[in-house]
């Protein structure tokens, strides 16, 4: 199974970077100065590139659920679409809170998404979800206006980003590059991640099936006004990492 992104290996990110684990700076042995971002905040960001995916995954998952389970199904009253609402526990103990609409949009081919405080909560992770999210049908771009908040205490990673402009996909070959198929998509816009920095996000994703352990050719590159971050994966490399720099200092996240 390819790259850091699926769900199943998104909350077990390890930072292996010069051999430290701490929250704070490091230094560079070759120059002694600190990083730019401190390791927990390269697996926040790096993180951030694909999270609406998820989000997108987890939501239309529930768009299929029984009326008469839980979260709540019901039909808009024009018939054009689905209310979801929580404020209840499944069979598996997963608490459902808010509710979040799902519609077709007036104009054009496209479902949007509109949260309205919905949040997830299974064990030790929690998903939160605030805003729209719209689904172009033909192009299969997603498009967030959204605020996400994540947490996973068992692997202490917390974060809240914001989306602005933000297009992902095609989404059909997300599911492709993350199935280890071939596939590339692109992730564009603004990402601002709560307590540590506003990015503009250029991301490119492209998998050939060379390399079974991560992208055969990924770039990310985030900017923001403490510096830019930057993370490649490649086939020639192809040792289960990202490769990331601040500029200053560099590293690796890898899967545990």
């Amino acid at each position: 199974m390819k790259a850091l992104f699926l769900r199943s290996t998104l909350f077990g990110l390890m930072a292996c970077t010069s051999g430290e684990t701490t929250d704070e700076p490091s230094e560079t042995a070759e120059t002694g100065a600190s990083f730019v971002f401190t390791h927990s905040e390269v697996q926040v960001v790096h993180i951030s590139a694909t999270l609406p995916f998820l989000t997108l995954n987890e939501a239309s998952k529930l768009v299929q659920s029984s009326a008469t389970g839980c979260p709540h199904v019901s039909p808009t009253a024009d018939d054009r679409g689905l209310i979801v609402t929580g404020n209840c526990t499944d069979e598996k103990g997963t608490i459902y809170t808010g509710e979040f609409l799902y519609t077709s949009a007036e104009i054009g081919n496209a479902m949007i998404f509109d949260f309205s405080n919905f949040s997830i909560e299974d064990q030790s992770l929690t998903l939160s979800m605030n805003g729209l999210m719209t689904l172009d049908l033909d192009t299969e771009l997603l498009e967030s206006g959204l605020s996400i908040e994540m947490s996973d205490s068992s692997h202490n990673i917390q974060l809240t980003a914001t989306y602005s402009d933000h297009t992902l996909g095609p989404v059909l070959s997300i599911s492709e590059f993350f199935g280890g198929r071939a596939g590339s998509f692109s992730s564009t816009g603004t990402v601002e991640l709560l307590d540590l920095d506003r990015f503009s996000l250029t991301g490119t994703f492209e998998n050939t099936d060379l390399c079974p352990q991560e992208g055969d050719d990924v770039v990310l590159i985030f900017e923001g006004e403490r510096g830019t971050l930057t993370f490649i994966e490649n086939a020639e490399s192809c040792d289960g990492c990202s490769d990331w720099t601040d500029g200053v200092g560099s590293g690796q996240i890898c899967l545990p």
